[in-house]
């Protein structure tokens, strides 16, 4: 017989059907065809690279299971009902940004394998939670080895082995990290899916109906998201937001990543939105939303690092304190031919 912890924790599959059911008709969405399915998750990925870098060599090596921007709530307002194709790196701001965007489908994207294997556990726990509050407590130390059991019931092979061992290496900072997001964003009148249960139920929903897919994708390789641009305009949706954090920081941009963000199916209105490290200036991330008409213009005329777009350490402390935001397009520099 199983634990009591073990049954609470699956009380939504042994209520009543209506709890696990798919909602066909929550945000307009229903589960997708085999066809869809199949371009969704049968693109290709990036092998995991030899080392996880880092804006220097002190932050290389480092698994970013738990996100440390602390204003998140400053880019909601661009976020909004965005729709369309998220495509995003990292772990905990993924479900932040899906929350506000509601996306169709979403791309979860990270070269660090164990962040994918951590999408996994999110998702088990997601689905295996009505609510915000049973959510949380799937990351809870009291609930561990229940969480663990529930990881072992619903994955096999692989994403069984990667998803327990991402949630066991990482289960007190996600823990933590969520909690401090549901203050912080609370606190600032933005309220996230741990609190605005339209948003965790999109979550759900999209999980439900297996448009959420975790994939290792290497933004400087070429496998990943060229998959993803293929397969979204194979599914006629358009990418509308792209979340990038602060890994352009960590690299030159490169011809293969021009590569990649160019061959993307922006839609109209689509946003990309980082953060530049500005810890000296605000304790903190400076947040940048950028128009991706205006991004895809920078790398066309050979910007070479994101800080030809927009630094951090250029602005007043109480203007980095601000939403930092570019729609401007660069015009190509008109170069006099001799003789």
């Amino acid at each position: 017989m199983r634990p009591a912890a073990y049954r609470h924790l699956l009380l939504c599959c042994a209520v009543t059907l209506s709890l696990c059911a798919v909602p066909a008709t929550a945000a307009g969405l229903g589960p997708l065809s085999p066809d869809q399915r199949a371009i969704l998750w049968g693109t290709a990925e990036d092998p995991a690279p030899e080392e996880l870098g880092g804006i220097n060599d002190d932050f290389k090596g480092r698994h970013y299971v738990a996100g440390d921007e602390f204003r998140l709530h400053l880019f909601a307002p661009k976020l909004r009902g965005l729709g369309g194709g998220y495509l995003g790196v990292g772990s905990d701001q993924a479900y932040v940004f899906i929350g506000w965007a509601r996306p169709e489908i979403a791309w979860l994207t990270d070269y660090d394998p164990l962040v994918v294997s951590l999408h996994q556990a999110y998702r088990v726990f997601f689905l295996a939670s009505p609510t915000a509050d049973q959510f949380l407590q799937c990351w809870s130390a009291a609930n561990s080895k229940a969480s663990v059991a529930l990881l072992r019931e619903k994955l096999t092979g692989q994403a069984q082995k990667g998803a327990v061992a991402a949630f066991q290496q990482s289960r007190g900072l996600v823990a933590l990290r969520l909690a401090k997001v549901k203050r912080g964003l609370k606190a600032a009148g933005e309220p996230g899916f741990l609190d605005d249960d339209a948003a965790y139920q999109h979550i759900r929903t999209l999980l439900q109906t297996d448009r959420i897919r975790p994939l290792s994708a290497n933004l400087l390789a070429d496998k990943g998201l060229a998959g993803v641009a293929a397969a979204a305009t194979k599914l006629g949706v358009p990418i509308r937001g792209l979340y990038l954090s602060n890994a352009e920081e960590y690299w030159s941009y490169t011809p293969q990543f021009r590569k990649n963000i160019a061959g993307l199916p922006f839609g109209d209105g689509a946003m990309v939105w980082r953060t530049l490290s500005g810890f000296k200036k605000n304790g903190d991330y400076c947040y940048h939303v950028q128009t991706a008409v205006s991004f895809v213009g920078y790398l066309r005329h050979k910007v070479s690092k994101v800080f030809g777009i927009m630094r951090c350490g250029d602005k007043k402390e109480e203007d980095s304190l601000k939403l930092l935001y570019t729609d401007r397009v660069p015009v190509p520099r008109l170069v006099k031919r001799k003789g």
